[in-house]
């Protein structure tokens, strides 16, 4: 049995999109081509992301060609 009365999802989602800014669209939108273009250069290898710290990546390391 529920203690609480919920609102309808519709009453929630609504004004929660409506919060959302231009600037935050924009800027996921460059989290998420920044993403993919660090997923095409590593050719889909693993790598951590740091938020916040700047961190150089060296990825030659995984990227050797073996000695023929």
């Amino acid at each position: 049995m529920r203690d609480k009365e919920y609102p309808a999802p519709e009453e929630r989602i609504t004004p929660a999109i409506e919060t959302v800014t231009r600037d935050m669209i924009q800027k996921t939108w460059q989290e998420i081509e920044f993403r993919l273009d660090v997923s095409r250069t590593t050719k889909g290898a693993h790598i951590e992301m740091y938020k916040g710290k700047s961190k150089t990546l060296n990825f030659s390391e995984h990227f050797k060609t073996p000695n023929v």
